[in-house]
């Protein structure tokens, strides 16, 4: 008995049952449940915000490599026409 009432009064037990409410999600309200789910799609546009915003930067950066590279080589082509000496 006493390991039962220990079991019921379980801290842990809320997580499975969400909140104060029954197993079947008794005092959840519509309007709270629309809230939770406007917070979690709000969560997740900015970690998609986020993620844009890294992958933007990381674009800038190749791009500015790329230029880099595409500069020595216009100079190396501003120097006459490339040869390449025949294999023997």
């Amino acid at each position: 008995r006493e390991e039962a009432r220990q079991r019921e009064e379980s801290p842990e037990m809320d997580k499975f049952v969400g909140g104060g409410g029954s197993i079947m999600g008794g005092d959840d309200s519509f309007e709270a449940a629309r809230a939770r789910l406007a917070r979690g799609q709000q969560r997740r546009e900015q970690r998609h915000e986020l993620r844009r915003a890294e992958l933007r930067e990381k674009a800038a950066v190749r791009e500015q490599e790329e230029d880099a590279k595409m500069a020595k080589f216009r100079a190396l082509l501003g120097n006459g026409p490339i040869s390449i000496p025949k294999r023997t």
